[in-house]
């Protein structure tokens, strides 16, 4: 025979009032100096933890100093008592204590009851928990741990709740806490009553957001940017629906506060987003091209001026990639003849080193912005018009598996888009270095066919809209960026490596030193950084920041144009520029190289060529 009786365990969970102080250390660091902090890792990385405070305690900002100073005398997890029933075995005889006498006691009916009646609510109390119908409370902060079971979405990945912070199986203490001084926090159990989940989709939610633009964007990585940015504000139901048979439009339903809403996303190419937010039905635009001067016109009125760097917002990098079928020989072509062939000039495979083909040309249809780009790099650039017998294609993807089953094709279309095709190595001109479209040589922007991707936000428009652009950059951003195939802005090491031609130095850095995946451009005509370049400044001072201890040297260059001792000097002038900038992050640089025209990626011969060529490399060893 036995009775459940309460015993007391101990817990460990974070400290609600630590989470609370990272919460505002997140949010501070991000709107004042737009750095990125992750709430997982502040919580279980120790060395991440002291590293993140030691930097931002010496950023000037009174407030963060502040908060890193109690930080650092806070602990990150206290203990809770937790009450559970146990059996405790009775005895049918009860012995006696030697020398103690046994009081008679005289057991009333009516409290039997009532005992039986306490022992039923404690067991039905810690069942009910134990299955989740209970909410565990510290004080006023909810410390019961949710799980959310999150399904590979439609756009190929499965994509992590940023803000949520899971206890690790082995809680580690902050420095100058020992376990003895852990805090300990009273329980109450309060009921929580279960709640449906609303099913989707309805007919007429309302509408938040909506995406205007580009295929290219709206495809597929759109769609994984938006179901990440509503898991970081803590949606997890969330359904795509196609509107009529159109599968470039589609909106995003989601719950929140027991309410449904939806994102609207259009997807007909770069020009009709610019055509929306004019008309008022869009309050982004998704552009695979940069905005053209007499959009920016169009617009000044009612959203402002796009152009400036606080609307225009780079979601990643993208390239070109030329296409052909796998089987076909060529490897690599210059952008001359990239132009003759889709002019119709070159026709057949033999007169580029290929097989005796007819080539059958493919190309992505006028509204995208794909299109406007090969338009300006290849055609436009070598004063060639597309050969009318063209098939023309508004999904990437389509493009892409004509080409993979057409031996004698050839087209265009973003890098994540190869697929089962086969993408060539591009040459600016006939003597100039041959590029192939990898990851690298996309974030560098050294491959010809390199470009930018974006969305225009109007600065006083859609508040939602602002807060989404804010996280498209944000380190948790941009890593969907990566995920889908495209390439982030997020700084990475590459190895490098001696160049035919380079000067002497430049490959005695080579055989020490490696290269950042960023080279910083400047406004046309001025030694103005660009509007990427701006954001970049601040994501190298973060990652230099993260890896003290190595030698930074930038390495400037400039186009043709000009004197060459000018050139020269030019180059350096724009890389002592930079160098001015890291120092206002107390970052010391080794060494400042100006290069003048040397080693040129592109061609002089074009605007966009020599914009190129205007670059500052950023080399550590």
């Amino acid at each position: 025979m036995s009775v459940q009786e309460s015993t007391t365990n101990e817990k460990l969970i974070i400290n609600p009032e630590y989470k609370q102080q990272i919460l505002a250390l997140k949010t501070i660091a991000n709107t004042e100096l737009n750095i990125q902090i992750s709430l997982d890792k502040m919580v279980s990385d120790k060395e991440y933890r002291m590293t993140v405070l030691s930097e931002l305690d010496g950023l000037g900002s009174q407030t963060l100093n502040e908060l890193v100073s109690q930080l650092k005398q806070m602990s990150v997890y206290i203990k809770i008592e937790t009450t559970e029933s146990v059996d405790i075995p009775i005895k049918t005889v009860t012995e006696k204590p030697i020398n103690t006498p046994v009081p008679e006691t005289k057991k009333s009916p009516l409290l039997t009851i009532l005992i039986a009646l306490l022992l039923i609510f404690i067991v039905l109390g810690i069942a009910s928990w134990q299955s989740g119908y209970l909410n565990v409370s510290v004080g006023n902060q909810n410390v019961e741990q949710s799980f959310v079971e999150v399904e590979k979405n439609e756009s190929g990945i499965i994509v992590e709740q940023v803000d949520t912070i899971e206890i690790p199986d082995e809680p580690e203490i902050v420095d100058n806490t020992e376990p003895e001084d852990i805090k300990v926090a009273s329980v109450v159990i309060v009921p929580v009553a279960q709640k449906a989940k609303i099913p989707l989709p309805i007919n007429n939610p309302t509408v938040t957001l909506r995406l205007h633009g580009s295929n290219t964007i709206g495809e597929k990585l759109a769609p994984a940017l938006l179901e990440a940015y509503l898991l970081s504000k803590s949606v997890t139901n969330m359904k795509w629906v196609v509107k009529g048979d159109l599968s470039a439009e589609r909106e995003l339903q989601y719950v929140q506060n027991d309410a449904v809403y939806a994102i609207q996303l259009h997807a007909h190419g770069s020009s009709t987003g610019f055509k929306d937010l004019l008309a008022d039905t869009a309050d982004i635009g998704m552009s695979s091209r940069k905005i053209k001067d007499d959009e920016v016109e169009a617009l000044r009125l009612t959203k402002g001026d796009l152009s400036s760097s606080d609307q225009e917002v780079i979601i990643g990098l993208d390239s070109l990639a030329i296409i052909v079928h796998k089987d076909n020989p060529v490897t690599s072509l210059s952008n001359g003849d990239l132009a003759k062939i889709f002019s119709g000039e070159i026709n057949n495979w033999r007169e580029v080193g290929g097989d005796d083909l007819d080539i059958n040309l493919y190309a992505r249809d006028s509204n995208s912005g794909t299109w406007d780009i090969f338009n300006s790099l290849v055609l436009k650039a070598n004063i060639r018009q597309l050969n009318k017998n063209t098939q023309r294609y508004e999904s990437s993807t389509d493009l892409s598996i004509q080409v993979a089953q057409d031996v004698a094709s050839i087209g265009f279309i973003g890098l994540p888009y190869v697929n089962n095709a086969k993408a060539l190595a591009i040459s600016a001109t006939y003597d100039s270095a041959v590029i192939h479209p990898t990851r690298f040589t996309t974030s560098t922007e050294d491959y010809i066919l390199s470009r930018r991707l974006y969305m225009y936000v109007p600065a006083y428009g859609n508040v939602m809209a602002q807060d989404f652009s804010r996280y498209v950059v944000s380190l948790e951003g941009q890593n969907v960026v990566d995920q889908i195939g495209f390439v982030s802005q997020n700084i990475q090491l590459e190895e490098t490596y001696k160049v035919i031609n380079a000067p002497e130095k430049y490959n005695q850095y080579a055989e020490v030193a490696s290269r950042l995946s960023v080279n910083f451009h400047f406004e046309s005509g001025s030694n103005e950084f660009d509007n990427k370049a701006k954001l970049d400044i601040k994501r190298l001072a973060e990652y230099l920041s993260r890896h003290r201890g190595r030698r930074v040297v930038l390495m400037g260059f400039s186009d043709s144009l000009g004197d060459p001792s000018m050139n020269v000097r030019i180059s350096l002038l724009r890389a002592n520029l930079l160098e001015k900038e890291l120092n206002a992050y107390g970052l010391t640089i080794t060494a400042v190289e100006g290069f003048g025209a040397k080693l040129p990626i592109a061609s002089n011969d074009t605007a966009a060529g020599r914009s190129k060529n205007r670059r500052v490399e950023v080399w550590v060893y």
